[in-house]
């Protein structure tokens, strides 16, 4: 009636990432194993490991899944300015 279904929640666990600072990131995601059907997954052992990203490609991928979250064209325009404006100008430390 609502949309709900009798079958039971599944949770699936996309990864964790952070901005650590000064162009350098963690992350770790997630492969798709658990979207598989359950009799596959048991045959294709390799999906089930995570994939470990440090440093400035990490911050890449952060950046680029920030960017993609953000709501508006707007908001991605302007979050992608001000980092472009940091890496030509620097940070504005004047205020602090």
């Amino acid at each position: 009636w609502n949309g709900e279904t009798k079958k039971g929640f599944k949770y699936f666990h996309k990864g964790s990432m952070a901005y650590i600072g000064q162009e350098k990131a963690a992350a770790q995601v997630s492969m798709l194993k658990s979207l598989l059907p359950e009799m596959l997954q048991a045959q294709i052992p390799l999906l089930g490991e995570d994939i470990i990203l440090t440093g400035r490609l990490a911050e890449v991928v952060w950046k680029f899944l920030y960017l993609d979250m953000q709501i508006s064209n707007r908001n991605k325009l302007q979050v992608g300015f001000d980092w472009t404006k940091t890496i030509i100008f620097g940070r504005d430390t004047s205020r602090f």
